[in-house]
Protein backbone atom coordinates (compact mmCIF):
# COMPACT_ATOMS: atom_id res chain seq x y z
CA UNK A 1 0.00 0.00 0.00
CA UNK A 2 1.43 3.26 -1.32
CA UNK A 3 -0.99 5.44 1.42
CA UNK A 4 -2.39 5.19 4.80
CA UNK A 5 -5.81 5.88 5.76
CA UNK A 6 -6.79 7.48 2.89
CA UNK A 7 -6.84 6.54 -0.96
CA UNK A 8 -4.31 7.83 -3.15
CA UNK A 9 -5.93 7.73 -6.27
CA UNK A 10 -9.20 8.08 -7.37
CA UNK A 11 -9.46 5.37 -10.45
CA UNK A 12 -12.25 7.17 -12.67
CA UNK A 13 -14.21 4.75 -15.16
CA UNK A 14 -16.62 6.20 -17.79
CA UNK A 15 -19.00 3.11 -19.50
CA UNK A 16 -21.72 3.51 -21.33
CA UNK A 17 -23.51 0.89 -23.70
CA UNK A 18 -24.01 2.23 -26.97
CA UNK A 19 -21.55 0.04 -28.60
CA UNK A 20 -20.11 -3.64 -27.26
CA UNK A 21 -22.91 -3.79 -24.10
CA UNK A 22 -22.04 -7.29 -22.76
CA UNK A 23 -18.30 -6.78 -22.79
CA UNK A 24 -18.14 -3.81 -21.57
CA UNK A 25 -20.17 -4.66 -18.53
CA UNK A 26 -18.18 -7.85 -18.34
CA UNK A 27 -14.90 -6.12 -17.98
CA UNK A 28 -16.23 -3.59 -16.11
CA UNK A 29 -17.52 -5.50 -13.26
CA UNK A 30 -14.34 -7.67 -13.79
CA UNK A 31 -12.03 -4.60 -13.09
CA UNK A 32 -13.28 -3.19 -10.18
CA UNK A 33 -13.72 -6.84 -8.67
CA UNK A 34 -10.41 -7.66 -9.34
CA UNK A 35 -7.67 -6.29 -6.64
CA UNK A 36 -5.87 -4.12 -9.71
CA UNK A 37 -6.50 -1.03 -7.21
CA UNK A 38 -6.90 -2.66 -3.84
CA UNK A 39 -7.31 -0.02 -1.41
CA UNK A 40 -7.87 3.33 -3.82
CA UNK A 41 -11.08 4.59 -4.98
CA UNK A 42 -12.80 3.52 -7.50
CA UNK A 43 -15.62 5.55 -9.13
CA UNK A 44 -17.60 4.58 -11.99
CA UNK A 45 -19.20 6.79 -14.27
CA UNK A 46 -22.44 5.50 -16.14
CA UNK A 47 -24.28 6.74 -19.21
CA UNK A 48 -27.57 5.74 -19.55
CA UNK A 49 -30.20 5.68 -21.78
CA UNK A 50 -32.44 2.75 -20.78
CA UNK A 51 -32.66 0.85 -17.47
CA UNK A 52 -28.76 0.18 -15.92
CA UNK A 53 -29.76 -0.22 -12.64
CA UNK A 54 -28.95 -4.18 -12.43
CA UNK A 55 -25.01 -3.66 -13.65
CA UNK A 56 -24.97 -0.19 -11.72
CA UNK A 57 -26.05 -2.46 -8.67
CA UNK A 58 -23.30 -4.90 -9.11
CA UNK A 59 -20.54 -2.65 -9.20
CA UNK A 60 -21.55 -0.78 -5.78
CA UNK A 61 -21.97 -4.46 -4.63
CA UNK A 62 -18.15 -4.80 -5.48
CA UNK A 63 -17.04 -1.74 -3.93
CA UNK A 64 -17.48 0.79 -6.55
CA UNK A 65 -18.86 4.11 -5.95
CA UNK A 66 -21.67 5.12 -9.33
CA UNK A 67 -22.84 8.03 -10.65
CA UNK A 68 -25.24 7.59 -13.57
CA UNK A 69 -25.65 10.29 -16.06
CA UNK A 70 -28.66 10.03 -18.43
CA UNK A 71 -27.83 10.46 -21.66
CA UNK A 72 -29.79 13.32 -24.03
CA UNK A 73 -29.16 11.03 -27.21
CA UNK A 74 -27.90 7.81 -27.84
CA UNK A 75 -23.89 9.96 -28.74
CA UNK A 76 -21.44 9.01 -25.69
CA UNK A 77 -19.88 12.26 -24.18
CA UNK A 78 -16.80 10.90 -22.75
CA UNK A 79 -15.95 13.66 -21.08
CA UNK A 80 -19.14 14.40 -19.69
CA UNK A 81 -18.62 11.38 -18.02
CA UNK A 82 -15.27 11.42 -17.02
CA UNK A 83 -15.95 15.38 -15.16
CA UNK A 84 -19.33 13.27 -13.26
CA UNK A 85 -16.99 10.56 -11.85
CA UNK A 86 -13.79 13.40 -11.07
CA UNK A 87 -16.38 15.44 -9.09
CA UNK A 88 -18.14 12.19 -6.89
CA UNK A 89 -14.00 11.64 -6.19
CA UNK A 90 -12.47 12.36 -3.03
CA UNK A 91 -8.83 11.27 -3.58
CA UNK A 92 -6.01 13.65 -3.63
CA UNK A 93 -4.83 12.59 -7.25
CA UNK A 94 -7.66 11.26 -10.11
CA UNK A 95 -5.96 8.41 -12.52
CA UNK A 96 -8.54 8.22 -15.31
CA UNK A 97 -9.05 4.60 -16.46
CA UNK A 98 -10.87 2.58 -19.54
CA UNK A 99 -12.51 -0.66 -18.76
CA UNK A 100 -10.43 -2.23 -21.77
CA UNK A 101 -6.97 -1.52 -20.13
CA UNK A 102 -4.98 -3.96 -17.77
CA UNK A 103 -2.72 -2.39 -15.85
CA UNK A 104 1.00 -4.10 -14.05
CA UNK A 105 0.08 -5.60 -10.98
CA UNK A 106 2.33 -3.08 -8.75
CA UNK A 107 0.84 -0.23 -10.75
CA UNK A 108 -0.30 1.73 -7.80
CA UNK A 109 2.72 2.57 -6.76
CA UNK A 110 4.94 2.37 -9.93
CA UNK A 111 2.51 5.59 -10.47
CA UNK A 112 2.93 7.16 -7.27
CA UNK A 113 7.06 7.25 -7.55
CA UNK A 114 7.02 8.47 -10.82
CA UNK A 115 4.74 11.45 -9.50
CA UNK A 116 6.44 11.87 -6.78
CA UNK A 117 9.61 12.10 -8.91
CA UNK A 118 7.83 14.27 -11.93
CA UNK A 119 8.31 17.95 -11.82
CA UNK A 120 5.35 18.47 -14.09
CA UNK A 121 2.87 16.76 -11.33
CA UNK A 122 0.84 14.56 -13.72
CA UNK A 123 1.55 11.67 -15.77
CA UNK A 124 0.01 10.70 -19.23
CA UNK A 125 0.60 7.19 -18.95
CA UNK A 126 1.28 5.26 -22.87
CA UNK A 127 -0.72 2.25 -23.68
CA UNK A 128 0.52 -0.94 -25.38
CA UNK A 129 -2.58 -2.38 -27.46
CA UNK A 130 -2.67 -5.81 -27.70
CA UNK A 131 -3.98 -8.01 -30.37
CA UNK A 132 -5.86 -10.92 -29.99
CA UNK A 133 -2.85 -13.32 -29.59
CA UNK A 134 -1.46 -10.78 -27.46
CA UNK A 135 -3.84 -9.85 -24.79
CA UNK A 136 -4.01 -13.72 -24.23
CA UNK A 137 -0.38 -13.46 -24.10
CA UNK A 138 0.44 -10.72 -21.62
CA UNK A 139 -2.68 -10.92 -19.48
CA UNK A 140 -3.03 -12.46 -15.96
CA UNK A 141 -6.45 -12.28 -15.39
CA UNK A 142 -7.49 -8.43 -14.82
CA UNK A 143 -3.30 -6.98 -14.90
CA UNK A 144 -0.27 -7.89 -17.59
CA UNK A 145 3.20 -8.48 -17.23
CA UNK A 146 5.03 -5.05 -18.26
CA UNK A 147 8.18 -6.76 -19.06
CA UNK A 148 7.16 -9.72 -21.05
CA UNK A 149 4.81 -6.87 -23.07
CA UNK A 150 7.38 -4.67 -23.48
CA UNK A 151 10.20 -7.25 -24.66
CA UNK A 152 7.69 -7.99 -27.14
CA UNK A 153 7.29 -4.37 -28.06
CA UNK A 154 11.04 -3.73 -28.53
CA UNK A 155 11.32 -6.70 -30.91
CA UNK A 156 8.95 -5.72 -33.36
CA UNK A 157 6.46 -8.30 -32.31
CA UNK A 158 3.84 -7.07 -34.45
CA UNK A 159 1.45 -10.20 -34.16
CA UNK A 160 1.61 -9.79 -30.39
CA UNK A 161 1.55 -5.84 -30.02
CA UNK A 162 -0.58 -3.13 -32.71
CA UNK A 163 1.30 -0.25 -31.80
CA UNK A 164 1.50 1.80 -28.65
CA UNK A 165 -0.18 5.09 -27.99
CA UNK A 166 2.04 7.25 -26.14
CA UNK A 167 -0.82 10.02 -25.70
CA UNK A 168 -4.02 8.76 -24.30
CA UNK A 169 -6.82 8.89 -21.99
CA UNK A 170 -4.78 7.05 -19.16
CA UNK A 171 -4.07 10.66 -17.03
CA UNK A 172 -2.86 11.02 -13.18
CA UNK A 173 -3.77 14.27 -11.70
CA UNK A 174 -4.32 16.07 -8.87
CA UNK A 175 -7.99 16.63 -8.52
CA UNK A 176 -7.51 20.45 -7.62
CA UNK A 177 -5.61 21.04 -10.91
CA UNK A 178 -7.77 18.68 -12.83
CA UNK A 179 -10.68 21.11 -12.29
CA UNK A 180 -8.73 24.93 -12.05
CA UNK A 181 -8.29 23.77 -15.72
CA UNK A 182 -11.76 22.88 -16.40
CA UNK A 183 -11.62 19.77 -16.66
CA UNK A 184 -12.67 17.88 -20.18
CA UNK A 185 -14.89 19.75 -22.48
CA UNK A 186 -18.10 17.80 -22.44
CA UNK A 187 -19.16 19.29 -26.11
CA UNK A 188 -17.29 16.30 -27.64
CA UNK A 189 -19.53 13.34 -28.52
CA UNK A 190 -18.25 9.39 -28.89
CA UNK A 191 -14.96 8.40 -30.32
CA UNK A 192 -12.01 11.03 -30.25
CA UNK A 193 -10.08 14.01 -29.37
CA UNK A 194 -11.74 15.05 -25.76
CA UNK A 195 -8.68 13.56 -24.27
CA UNK A 196 -6.05 14.98 -26.39
CA UNK A 197 -7.97 18.76 -25.86
CA UNK A 198 -7.75 17.96 -22.52
CA UNK A 199 -3.52 16.83 -22.15
CA UNK A 200 -2.79 19.95 -25.18
CA UNK A 201 -4.48 22.36 -23.20
CA UNK A 202 -2.32 20.92 -19.73
CA UNK A 203 0.67 20.64 -21.35
CA UNK A 204 0.13 24.33 -22.85
CA UNK A 205 0.18 25.80 -18.99
CA UNK A 206 4.06 25.24 -18.94
CA UNK A 207 5.46 27.72 -21.46
CA UNK A 208 8.70 26.17 -21.47
CA UNK A 209 6.99 23.59 -24.06
CA UNK A 210 7.83 24.34 -27.79
CA UNK A 211 5.28 25.62 -29.46
CA UNK A 212 6.17 23.95 -33.78
CA UNK A 213 4.71 25.84 -36.67
CA UNK A 214 2.12 22.50 -37.45
CA UNK A 215 0.62 22.21 -33.95
CA UNK A 216 -2.68 21.91 -35.80
CA UNK A 217 -1.61 18.61 -37.70
CA UNK A 218 -3.97 15.91 -37.05
CA UNK A 219 -1.86 12.90 -38.29
CA UNK A 220 -1.06 9.38 -36.56
CA UNK A 221 2.26 7.46 -37.00
CA UNK A 222 3.29 4.06 -36.27
CA UNK A 223 6.43 5.40 -34.36
CA UNK A 224 7.05 8.28 -32.04
CA UNK A 225 10.26 8.91 -34.03
CA UNK A 226 8.10 10.16 -37.01
CA UNK A 227 5.62 12.24 -34.44
CA UNK A 228 4.14 15.45 -36.16
CA UNK A 229 2.17 18.50 -34.54
CA UNK A 230 0.73 18.45 -31.33
CA UNK A 231 1.69 14.91 -30.88
CA UNK A 232 5.42 15.52 -31.26
CA UNK A 233 4.58 18.08 -28.42
CA UNK A 234 3.00 15.72 -26.24
CA UNK A 235 5.61 13.33 -27.32
CA UNK A 236 8.15 15.26 -24.90
CA UNK A 237 5.60 14.32 -21.51
CA UNK A 238 4.67 10.84 -22.44
CA UNK A 239 7.77 9.11 -23.95
CA UNK A 240 10.02 9.44 -21.02
CA UNK A 241 7.27 7.39 -18.89
CA UNK A 242 7.47 4.63 -21.76
CA UNK A 243 11.44 4.50 -21.44
CA UNK A 244 11.01 4.18 -17.26
CA UNK A 245 7.93 0.96 -18.20
CA UNK A 246 5.08 2.68 -17.02
CA UNK A 247 2.50 1.65 -19.23
CA UNK A 248 -1.08 0.24 -19.31
CA UNK A 249 -2.05 -2.38 -21.58
CA UNK A 250 -5.08 -1.96 -24.48
CA UNK A 251 -6.66 -5.51 -24.37
CA UNK A 252 -7.85 -6.15 -27.64
CA UNK A 253 -12.00 -6.18 -28.78
CA UNK A 254 -13.51 -5.69 -32.07
CA UNK A 255 -14.08 -2.33 -33.63
CA UNK A 256 -18.12 -1.68 -34.33
CA UNK A 257 -18.36 -0.35 -38.48
CA UNK A 258 -21.81 0.75 -37.48
CA UNK A 259 -23.53 3.01 -35.71
CA UNK A 260 -21.52 6.24 -35.94
CA UNK A 261 -19.23 5.93 -32.95
CA UNK A 262 -16.06 6.27 -34.89
CA UNK A 263 -17.53 8.65 -37.36
CA UNK A 264 -17.54 12.27 -35.53
CA UNK A 265 -13.62 12.59 -36.31
CA UNK A 266 -14.61 16.23 -38.41
CA UNK A 267 -16.91 17.57 -36.12
CA UNK A 268 -14.40 16.76 -32.74
CA UNK A 269 -11.51 17.94 -35.17
CA UNK A 270 -13.36 21.49 -35.43
CA UNK A 271 -13.82 21.91 -31.53
CA UNK A 272 -10.39 20.95 -30.91
CA UNK A 273 -8.65 23.53 -32.83
CA UNK A 274 -11.22 26.55 -31.61
CA UNK A 275 -10.15 25.17 -27.69
CA UNK A 276 -6.05 25.22 -28.33
CA UNK A 277 -6.08 28.00 -30.38
CA UNK A 278 -8.01 29.70 -26.65
CA UNK A 279 -5.26 27.98 -24.95
CA UNK A 280 -2.16 29.74 -26.87
CA UNK A 281 -3.80 32.56 -24.90
CA UNK A 282 -1.29 34.93 -27.61
CA UNK A 283 1.65 32.21 -28.04
CA UNK A 284 2.09 32.12 -31.78
CA UNK A 285 3.08 28.82 -33.70
CA UNK A 286 6.84 28.80 -33.93
CA UNK A 287 7.41 29.87 -30.48
CA UNK A 288 10.28 27.82 -29.82
CA UNK A 289 12.47 28.40 -26.56
CA UNK A 290 16.75 27.83 -26.16
CA UNK A 291 15.85 24.21 -24.85
CA UNK A 292 14.10 22.98 -27.47
CA UNK A 293 16.13 24.83 -30.19
CA UNK A 294 18.33 21.97 -31.25
CA UNK A 295 15.64 19.17 -32.20
CA UNK A 296 13.87 22.15 -33.91
CA UNK A 297 13.91 21.97 -38.07
CA UNK A 298 14.77 25.61 -39.91
CA UNK A 299 10.39 25.50 -40.61
CA UNK A 300 9.76 25.51 -37.05
CA UNK A 301 8.87 22.25 -36.51
CA UNK A 302 10.01 19.35 -34.42
CA UNK A 303 12.40 17.04 -35.03
CA UNK A 304 11.04 14.07 -33.72
CA UNK A 305 14.02 11.59 -34.46
CA UNK A 306 16.25 13.86 -32.48
CA UNK A 307 13.56 14.08 -30.08
CA UNK A 308 13.62 10.45 -29.36
CA UNK A 309 17.60 10.67 -29.23
CA UNK A 310 17.69 13.21 -26.27
CA UNK A 311 14.69 11.45 -24.55
CA UNK A 312 17.01 8.00 -24.69
CA UNK A 313 19.82 9.71 -23.82
CA UNK A 314 18.35 11.26 -20.78
CA UNK A 315 17.00 7.82 -19.69
CA UNK A 316 18.97 5.63 -16.93
CA UNK A 317 17.60 2.72 -18.13
CA UNK A 318 16.24 2.72 -21.43
CA UNK A 319 15.78 -0.29 -23.64
CA UNK A 320 18.86 -2.21 -25.24
CA UNK A 321 17.57 -1.74 -28.41
CA UNK A 322 15.20 1.11 -29.07
CA UNK A 323 14.72 0.29 -32.82
CA UNK A 324 10.93 0.08 -32.22
CA UNK A 325 10.25 3.68 -31.26
CA UNK A 326 11.94 4.38 -34.82
CA UNK A 327 9.74 1.54 -37.09
CA UNK A 328 7.35 3.06 -38.98
CA UNK A 329 6.46 0.16 -41.27
CA UNK A 330 3.12 -0.51 -41.61
CA UNK A 331 1.12 -2.21 -39.34
CA UNK A 332 -0.82 -5.06 -41.94
CA UNK A 333 2.73 -5.84 -43.29
CA UNK A 334 3.16 -7.87 -39.61
CA UNK A 335 -0.17 -9.29 -39.83
CA UNK A 336 0.06 -13.11 -39.04
CA UNK A 337 -2.59 -13.72 -42.23
CA UNK A 338 -0.89 -11.53 -44.54
CA UNK A 339 0.11 -14.09 -47.04
CA UNK A 340 -3.33 -15.25 -46.85
CA UNK A 341 -5.09 -11.98 -47.56
CA UNK A 342 -2.85 -11.18 -50.59
CA UNK A 343 -3.47 -14.58 -51.82
CA UNK A 344 -7.81 -13.96 -51.00
CA UNK A 345 -7.37 -10.11 -52.68
CA UNK A 346 -5.42 -11.72 -55.80
CA UNK A 347 -7.69 -14.44 -56.27
CA UNK A 348 -11.05 -11.72 -56.06
CA UNK A 349 -8.85 -9.60 -58.51
CA UNK A 350 -8.41 -12.14 -61.27
CA UNK A 351 -12.35 -13.43 -60.90
CA UNK A 352 -12.96 -9.28 -61.06
CA UNK A 353 -11.15 -8.84 -64.24
CA UNK A 354 -13.01 -11.94 -65.79
CA UNK A 355 -16.19 -10.76 -64.84
CA UNK A 356 -15.72 -7.16 -66.15
CA UNK A 357 -16.42 -8.01 -70.06
CA UNK A 358 -19.69 -9.37 -68.97
CA UNK A 359 -21.04 -6.19 -66.59
CA UNK A 360 -19.69 -3.65 -69.63
CA UNK A 361 -21.63 -6.30 -72.64
CA UNK A 362 -24.67 -6.04 -69.95
CA UNK A 363 -24.01 -2.13 -69.62
CA UNK A 364 -24.15 -1.67 -73.22
CA UNK A 365 -27.71 -2.76 -73.69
Amino acid sequence: MIMGKFPRFAIVIPTAFRVRRREIERRALALVQSRCFEGQEIVVSHGTLGDDTGFCRELEKAGAHVTSTRLGSAEVPLGLLRNRGAELATAEYLLFWDVDLAPPADFVNTLASWLKQSASGFAIVPCLYASAAGTRRFTRGATFDPNIALDAFYQHRRELLLHVALNTSTLAITRNRFFDLGGFDERYLDHGLEDLDFLLRLALTDEQLPIPTDLFTDERHQSPAFSTGFRSVLNLLSLPLLLSSVVSLHRWHRRPKFGGYYQRRGENWQLFQQNIRNALNGRALGSIGAEWKDVTRSDGTLDSVLVVHRLLSRCGSGPSDPSALFDEVPQFYFHPDRFRRRLLRSLLGVLGHKKGPSRVAHDDF
